[in-house]
């Protein structure tokens, strides 16, 4: 929305990467966004969605300067003072992300080793992203999607075959691992109802039942 007269232009950012102040598996949190925005004249509002999942940040920009520096003011020390805190936080990501690596390789490793069928539910970006990043994604052959127009295609990169829920009647896996935690329930009502009765997982180290080796 812009009003000509004011030089005030508002707009609304999807924030693609997972980004919720605080997180731990975050790269970018609020502070440094709003930081990053302020310095550019914005100031923001910002809305967390989809289960925690992403920061929706409502844009103001603002050509009045009192206001910009009043935005600045209110930034948190830490982030005005540590240059954004961007080394402490890009050497936390890493080590983060490694652990959240290694876990996951180790997880599929002991389930493959004890003869089981693994499926990953979840062929968008969430599930390519995890299939590619593990050493060990091709152990996993097939990607469950309701989506009848993923249906039948592959995994980018990765190469696994995108199949419906009703594949699974046949193929019978021991385990699922749920790409999007916000759907467990509905997809554990769904394995119910076809009678299929594998172990059911998300995509979230907290919710993992680990496998003594």
């Amino acid at each position: 929305m812009s009003r000509v007269g004011t030089e005030v232009v508002e707009f609304h950012l999807i924030v693609i990467f997972k980004a919720t102040k605080g997180h731990d598996n975050s790269l970018f949190g609020s502070d440094i966004q709003s930081a990053f925005l302020v310095t550019y004249g914005y100031t923001q509002d910002v809305t967390v969605v989809v289960d925690n999942q992403f920061l929706r940040p409502g844009l103001i920009h603002h050509a009045d300067i009192p206001v910009f520096n009043q935005a600045l003011e209110k930034l948190p020390v830490n982030v005005a003072n540590d240059q954004l805190g961007i080394q402490e936080n890009l050497n936390g990501f890493q080590k983060r992300y490694n652990e959240k690596i290694q876990y996951w390789e180790e997880q599929i490793y002991k389930r493959i080793k004890k003869g089981q069928k693994i499926v990953i539910w979840g062929a968008g970006s969430k599930g390519v992203t995890f299939l590619n990043l593990i050493s060990n994604g091709k152990e996993i052959e097939y990607a469950v999607d309701i989506n009848p127009l993923k249906q039948g295609k592959y995994i980018a990169g990765s190469g696994q075959q995108i199949v419906a829920p009703e594949f699974l009647q046949t193929y019978q896996p021991d385990v699922i691992i749920i790409m999007n935690p916000i759907y467990a329930n509905k997809i554990q009502e769904k394995t119910n109802y076809m009678e299929i009765f594998p172990e059911v997982i998300t995509n979230k180290l907290s919710r993992i039942k680990e496998i003594k080796s």
